[in-house]
């Protein structure tokens, strides 16, 4: 069964202890990319953010790119739901950098992380007043999702664009991109996350 949240948490702190135990760095980067993206889950982002530091402080000396890149995004869209946009928009920054570099790797999360954090962008940037600055984010992200793209990151994507345009004052475009969201759900049987309100 998917979404044993419960479970997942208790799996996580045994495994910490495992981890701690060896002392390898990239095992213990790995375990805390997994607790940054647990915590962002379940409503924890000051722990999501805290894990966060923590697995980037054992990949700084690693060649894993796309852990990085990863773990960037989770802290930047974790700092968004703490309202510190300015954090936010740092981390995103630094996972939107790393597009080029792992992209189309094997790591199908990793691969999208950048897209995804062009996205938060756009609306990090939007909640700053930034409306013009956040659009351009959104417009490179749109830009960058390919047909690989997941189609969870591409409803995204529609969400952030009606979010924006709806805050700009385009509640014509806004109200469009939403609804091609919500029909985009419904089509796949997915649940969107939350609501735009445009």
């Amino acid at each position: 069964a998917l979404a044993q949240f419960e479970r997942m948490g208790a799996v996580l702190q045994e495994a910490e202890g495992l981890a701690e135990a060896l002392g390898d760095p990239l095992r213990l980067a790995r375990f805390y990319a997994n607790r940054t993206a647990y915590w962002r889950t379940v409503g924890q982002h000051r722990r999501s953010v805290e894990s966060g530091a923590r697995a980037l402080a054992f990949a700084a000396p690693l060649d894993e790119g796309a852990l990085k890149t990863d773990v960037s995004c989770f802290m930047g869209m974790a700092n968004y739901e703490l309202g510190d946009y300015r954090a936010a928009i740092e981390c995103l920054r630094r996972s939107a950098a790393h597009f080029s570099e792992v992209h189309n790797t094997s790591f199908a999360s990793f691969a999208t992380a950048s897209v995804t954090s062009c996205g938060w962008l756009a609306v990090s940037h939007a909640e700053l007043g930034e409306v013009g600055e956040g659009i351009a984010w959104l417009e490179e992200a749109q830009r960058m999702a390919g047909t690989d793209t997941p189609l969870w990151t591409v409803i995204g994507l529609w969400i952030h664009e009606g979010w924006l345009y709806g805050r700009r004052g385009d509640l014509t475009r806004g109200i469009a991109a939403a609804e091609h969201a919500l029909g985009l759900s419904n089509d796949r049987g997915i649940v969107p996350l939350f609501v735009v309100s445009a």
